[in-house]
């Protein structure tokens, strides 16, 4: 990493501490925030048959309705190893978006079920889990 306690002993003991100088260049995801939302590993993917689900060990993107009430996101989950381990939406946006206003459970679920209307948003997302996520600040990546 870029304060790698590795990469500065490295640079001690080779004598060319320069050589693992770690280079620095802008990134379109600098400033990002982010925040997770849990949802079951097998999540439904359809809400008019139940029977569609998510496989476990697969990525998956879900991209918003195309009049998203706070504008455009997606929710990217990850494949987890283990059936039975519940899975994580991450929700990565700039840190103005006002998705980070969202203050109550309702107004959480509210925003999910209108900008993934393809998405079973309460068979999916529980209260709690929505309530967690008005509740907690969002993270930046590596911080």
């Amino acid at each position: 990493g870029l304060q790698s306690l590795v990469r500065q002993r490295c640079g001690e003991w080779s004598g060319a501490a320069a050589e693992y100088t770690p280079v620095v260049l802008p990134s379109p995801s600098s400033g990002l925030r982010y925040q997770m939302i849990k949802m079951p590993p097998d999540l439904r993917l359809d809400p008019k048959n139940a029977s569609v689900t998510a496989q476990p060990r697969k990525a998956y993107s879900m991209r918003p309705a195309t009049d998203a009430p706070l504008g455009p996101t997606r929710l990217g989950l990850l494949p987890v190893a283990d059936p039975t381990f519940p899975r994580t939406a991450n929700v990565i946006l700039p840190p103005e978006h006002p998705v980070w206003a969202l203050g109550s459970a309702e107004e959480v679920l509210g925003w999910l079920r209108a900008t993934f209307p393809h998405l079973p948003v309460d068979d999916v997302v529980s209260a709690d889990e929505a309530a967690a996520f008005a509740a907690g600040g969002a993270g930046a990546p590596g911080g």
